[in-house]
């Protein structure tokens, strides 16, 4: 039975990573998107990602990055409560 746990954990663990990595590596595909765009006075520093998510929102409003970085970060936090579970519920 722990093994089994164990093995659900690493797996869990590792969805959680992954998805994490991918919904790093989509808001940086926003950023690339929208600084492309905007001149370069007004390009969006990296540490503002809030700013970057709502100017991409008014550049490309039917763009799919969002709802795509949605879905990679929601992935990776059920991933990582599975993870919790497994590991420290008996």
């Amino acid at each position: 039975m722990f093994l089994l746990r164990l093995l659900f954990a690493l797996a869990a663990g590792g969805c959680s990573a992954i998805f994490g990595m991918k919904a790093g590596a989509v808001q940086m595909e926003i950023f690339a998107q929208v600084n492309d765009r905007l001149p370069r006075e007004q390009r969006i520093s990296l540490l503002w990602a809030r700013s970057a998510r709502r100017a991409y929102a008014q550049l490309f409003p039917d763009g799919p990055l969002l709802e795509r970085r949605r879905a990679t970060q929601a992935i990776s936090a059920v991933s990582f409560v599975i993870l919790a579970i497994a590991l420290f519920v008996q």
